[in-house]
């Protein structure tokens, strides 16, 4: 990418320069400065890169530059785009080119002036409401859908299976298979993303001290997770919700990982790499095809499967009612104001921990016989 400084208009405005190539110059040093203002913001140097490709993109299909761009240039090149890839994808370059304009209008940079200098006329905002997509919400493109509860178990069943026939063949992939078996597990007994999952250190695995039986694996702590508005990754700790969970990836951690070279990495390909998401995708369709699975599952499935799972498990609703994913996508089935789900959510918990309490022979009878005391449900205060 090109880089610049903030006085390259000043030098474009002064009257002892003369271009060679006017209209290049002036597109490179504006494409220059607007990757300096996105690197002052912290964006990414992925999403930089997609909004500087986008640009120059759109400048291929139009065969002009930003200070002759049209409406009707942006709404020949989306009708092009929408013929063969998916509308989100299509909003995305439109927002691309929709901030670059911006750039260039905004009076603190001066770029209308530089164009009024050299090309008697100054760009335009081309991309309004009317004639770009709009985003509806989280609902508007579903997705993958998560595992029915058969399907997630002969697929759980299908992985440990794979594990036993190799150890009885004595062949080399028996721990590449067991592997495999404890990264899905991962992944659907934290609710993790692929990258998240893939991302994992050892170090990220640590205990719990309120609950000593699940050993090293109390919790997970997230370095990887989703960004938002073209910023880094997240970090979060995900608690551990499920015995056996914990158990396998105690399992694997003791026994499997130490037949792979020492590193910081959880998950070790054959090579004594980290395994790539690239690879944990095809390893996953591998097991989806063995088993003759719908090609709509993803790993991304997981996911939905363990947050649907949760909230069936927590609001005592009926095994596989296909309940939502996510708070946010519950909450919206029921349009009522955020203050209004707040003394809800007392209950809900009441209600959650009642049920795991009252198991018999896990936490113990003294325990289970004293009445969990019931929460504070104070009203919002008035803003």
């Amino acid at each position: 990418m090109l880089t610049a400084t903030a006085r390259e208009t000043r030098k474009l405005l002064s009257g002892g320069v003369v271009l060679l190539r006017p209209e290049e110059a002036v597109l490179e040093t504006a494409l220059g400065c607007w990757v300096m203002q996105m690197e002052s913001r912290n964006l990414t140097a992925g999403y930089i890169e997609d909004s500087y490709r986008a640009v120059l993109r759109f400048r291929d299909h139009t065969n002009d530059y930003p200070w002759n761009w049209s409406a009707g240039d942006l709404e020949a090149w989306s009708s092009e785009l929408l013929a063969g890839r998916q509308a989100r994808t299509v909003r995305t370059l439109q927002n691309h080119i929709g901030r670059f304009l911006g750039y260039l209008l905004d009076p603190a940079y001066e770029w209308t002036a530089v164009c009024e200098h050299y090309f008697g006329t100054h760009p335009v905002q081309i991309c309004s409401e009317w004639n770009t997509i709009r985003q509806h919400g989280e609902g508007e493109h579903p997705g993958p859908r998560p595992f029915t509860r058969a399907e997630l178990g002969d697929f759980l069943d299908y992985c440990d299976a794979r594990v036993e026939r190799a150890r009885r063949a004595r062949r080399k992939g028996a721990l590449a298979a067991a592997r495999d078996a404890a990264m899905f597990k991962t992944q659907y007994a934290w609710g993790l993303r692929r990258r998240e999952v893939c991302r994992l250190d050892l170090i990220d695995v640590a205990e719990n001290p309120r609950r000593p039986e699940f050993g090293r694996a109390g919790l997970l702590d997230v370095r990887w997770g989703k960004g938002s508005r073209g910023k880094g990754p997240k970090r979060r700790a995900v608690l551990t919700v499920m015995a056996w969970s914990a158990a396998a990836l105690n399992q694997y951690i003791e026994v499997v990982r130490p037949c792979y070279q020492p590193g910081p990495a959880l998950w070790v390909s054959e090579r004594q790499l980290r395994v790539s998401e690239s690879s944990y995708n095809d390893r996953f369709c591998e097991y989806r095809d063995g088993l003759k699975l719908p090609g709509e599952l993803t790993p991304h499935a997981f996911r939905r499967s363990y947050i649907t799972h949760l909230l069936e498990y927590a609001l005592g609703l009926p095994l596989g009612c296909g309940c939502p994913l996510g708070w946010a996508a519950w909450r919206r089935l029921r349009p009522r104001p955020a203050s209004a789900w707040r003394p809800a959510w007392p209950g809900l918990r009441r209600r959650w921990l009642a049920a795991r309490w009252a198991q018999p022979g896990r936490w113990g009878a003294r325990r289970a016989a004293r009445p969990w005391p019931a929460p504070r449900c104070r009203p919002p205060r008035p803003r």
